[in-house]
């Protein structure tokens, strides 16, 4: 009886966590739509989506917050590294082509596994890593599929090895967060206060670098019903219930795990952005990347055995 619901608690963590790993991935399209389509300046849309966010949450979170934690010197460290690596991913969205950040994003989990072990000495799920090639090799084959019969002549300009800079910056701050973030749980830093203090944080910083960058802050007045449901969707869906799925999920499955399904992210977004933007997959390579991603995850997840499972949940 206990054995079947740690069994059940844990399918439950691990499908909650792809949910969140594809709302995010999703996210992207309404982000994208938001700059392209309606013209709100980048930097100031992180800053209001999180305006509203804070204004939603800290009154109901920051009360329950022992005043003792604001002093940790992790909370602190994680907000770091949120603010950093949004700047880098912002900046290399700027300066090359979506899909290589995205690519070099899907690195992740190699890095991941890296500082894991030589870190935290924490052995991996079994078949975490051929899950983590195949999502690779399946990201791709999506990413690059579209282009099988075009040129790439002059794809990386100096602009986009900056960019390429920016990314790897990201990257590794996308994992040294996902590391971070499970050792909070060891020390019983409240997921409250982590996910409050880096809305807070971000809400502040990208609303001063915004208007020291000269942003033009108009279109947000011109927003149509459209846009306005885009933004309400970052605002809450990702602002609130994306980031605090991440943490709830990376905290009780670890970075390992959830880092095997970061390939959801590009699944999401592409078939998410067929819908609203009509950005197409145009090749078979790109549907078969799409079906390896998606069968190598739930493959994972269905050849987790019970051993596995119990260790995941007497683990947190």
């Amino acid at each position: 009886m206990v054995e079947s619901k740690a069994k059940t608690i844990s399918i439950g963590w691990l499908v909650l966590s792809v949910g969140v790993q594809s709302a995010i991935g999703a996210g992207m399209v309404p982000v994208r739509y938001l700059q392209t389509v309606a013209g709100l300046p980048a930097l100031a849309l992180v800053a209001l989506t999180d305006l509203v966010a804070f204004s939603i949450m800290s009154w109901q979170v920051i009360p329950k917050i022992d005043r003792r934690y604001w002093h940790s010197k992790t909370l602190w460290l994680l907000v770091v590294i949120v603010v950093l690596r949004t700047i880098c991913l912002t900046f290399a969205a700027r300066f090359t082509r979506v899909y290589i950040v995205q690519l070099i994003s899907l690195l992740a989990p190699f890095l991941v596994y890296f500082l894991n072990r030589i870190f935290m000495k924490e052995p991996l799920p079994k078949y975490t890593v051929p899950s983590i090639l195949l999502c690779l090799v399946g990201g791709v084959m999506m990413v690059f599929g579209g282009l099988a019969h075009q040129t790439i002549d002059l794809l990386l300009t100096p602009r986009d090895y900056l960019g390429i800079l920016f990314a790897f910056l990201g990257t590794f701050g996308i994992a040294a967060y996902m590391l971070i973030v499970k050792r909070s749980d060891h020390i019983n830093l409240p997921y409250e206060i982590v996910y409050i203090s880096q809305i807070g944080t971000m809400m502040v910083l990208m609303a001063v670098l915004s208007l020291m960058l000269g942003e033009d802050w108009s279109p947000f007045i011109r927003m149509d019903w459209r846009a306005i449901l885009a933004f309400l969707f970052i605002a809450l869906g990702l602002e609130i219930g994306g980031k605090i799925g991440n943490i709830a999920t990376l905290r009780k499955l670890g970075a390992p795990l959830v880092s095997s399904m970061l390939a959801t992210r590009l699944v999401a977004a592409l078939l998410v952005g067929w819908f609203v933007l009509g950005e197409r997959l145009t090749s078979w390579m790109q549907w078969v990347g799409v079906v390896i991603v998606i069968v190598t995850v739930t493959g994972f997840i269905y050849n987790l055995n019970r051993s596995e499972l119990l260790a995941i949940d007497i683990e947190v």
